[in-house]
C-alpha cells in the first residue's frame, strides 16, 4: 500500500480517498489518478492500448455526488408545501407499510413512497377504492421525484462538474449505478458527461439492488453496448459505501474508489427500517451502516 495525501493506493490499485480540506477529491480522479492507471497516456482512455475498449469510470450518486440527506429535506418539503403531509410523517408511514409487507412481495422504493402517500391521503378523506393509487398520490410522488432532481443539481459537490469533465476529455465513458431516484439525464451540469445510468429501481433490476451483482451486470451491459471491451480491470467504480460499492464492484473484478465525504458521520434520518444503534452519550449520531443498505430508502 503506498500512502498518498488523501488516501492510501493498494497493490490492486484500488483507491480509498478522503477529501482533504484543501483539494478535490474527484477532481484528483479525473486529472491524476486515472492517467497514471493507464500508463500515464490520457488517450488510453478512449482508443485503448492494442485495440482494447475505451475506459469506464461508474459512480454511486447519493453522498457520493450530492449529499442525500438536504436533498431529501427539500423534496419532503415540497410534498408538505403542496399537501400539509410533513415528511416525518409520510417517512412513519413508509415504515409502517414496509413492516405490513414483511415476507411479501419486494417492494421497490418508488411502490413504498405510493402507497404511503395514498393511505394518508385516505386517512385525511381524500376517496380511494382498494389497491389503487389517487392520482393525487401520483402528483404528490411526482413533485418529490422533481424536487430530489432539482435539489440535487443545486447541491451538486464542487469537485464534481470538473472531474467528469476531465474524464470526458480524456475519453472515459462515464455512467451512473445508483439503488434511489436520482436521475442524472435531468440534472443540466451532468447530463452531458453521464452516458449511462442503472437504478436498482429500474424493471429487470428490481429487487436486485446493489450490492447484488445484477445491477452491476445490467451497467455492464449499456457500458459494453457504447464500447467497453467487457474487461473488468478497465472499469472503475466510484462511491461512499464500502460494501455496497466497493466489495460490491471488486467482486466483479472492477477496480474501485472508496469516496469519504467530510460531514457524512451520521445515520440516514430517512431510512425506512428500524433504528439499529441508539444514540451515545451526549447526544453524539452514530456513524451510519456502512452497509448503506438505506441509504437509497429516499430515493423512491
Amino acid at each position: 500500500v503506498v500512502p498518498w495525501p488523501w488516501g492510501t493506493l493498494g497493490a490492486r490499485e484500488d483507491l480509498a480517498m478522503t477529501q482533504h480540506p484543501h483539494s478535490r477529491a474527484l477532481l484528483l480522479l479525473g486529472v491524476l489518478v486515472l492517467p497514471c492507471v493507464v500508463c500515464w497516456s490520457p488517450s488510453r482512455l478512449s482508443a485503448g492500448c492494442e485495440g482494447r475498449g475505451r475506459l469506464v469510470v461508474s459512480f454511486d450518486l447519493d453522498d457520493t455526488l450530492w449529499p442525500i440527506v438536504p436533498v431529501v429535506s427539500a423534496a419532503n418539503k415540497a410534498v408538505e408545501e403542496a399537501s400539509g403531509l410533513r415528511g416525518a410523517l409520510v417517512q412513519d408511514e413508509m415504515k409502517l407499510v414496509r413492516r405490513e409487507s414483511h415476507g411479501g412481495d419486494p417492494m421497490s422504493y418508488t411502490h413504498l413512497r405510493k402507497e404511503a402517500l395514498r393511505r394518508l391521503l385516505v386517512a385525511q378523506g381524500h376517496p380511494s377504492s382498494p389497491g389503487t393509487i389517487p392520482h393525487t398520490a401520483e402528483d404528490l410522488f411526482t413533485t418529490w421525484l422533481e424536487e430530489r432532481n432539482s435539489e440535487s443539481e443545486k447541491l451538486v459537490y464542487s469537485d464534481v462538474v470538473p472531474c467528469l469533465a476531465s474524464l470526458a476529455d480524456q475519453g472515459a465513458l462515464i455512467g451512473a449505478i445508483t439503488n434511489g431516484r436520482g436521475d442524472c439525464s435531468v440534472i443540466p451540469s451532468l447530463a452531458p458527461f453521464v452516458q449511462f445510468q442503472v437504478s436498482g429501481e429500474d424493471p429487470g433490476v428490481f429487487p436486485h439492488r446493489k450490492p447484488s451483482p445484477v445491477i452491476f451486470h445490467a451497467a455492464m451491459e449499456k457500458a459494453k453496448a457504447l464500447g467497453w471491451s467487457g474487461e473488468p480491470s478497465e472499469w472503475w467504480h466510484v462511491g461512499d459505501c464500502m460494501d455496497n460499492d466497493v466489495t460490491a464492484a471488486q467482486a466483479l473484478g472492477l477496480r474501485t474508489v472508496l469516496l469519504s465525504r467530510p460531514g457524512l458521520d451520521g445515520e440516514n434520518p430517512f431510512s425506512t427500517k428500524p433504528a439499529t444503534a441508539a444514540p451515545r452519550r451526549g447526544g453524539e449520531i452514530p456513524r451510519r451502516d456502512d452497509d448503506h443498505d438505506d441509504d437509497d430508502d429516499d430515493g423512491g
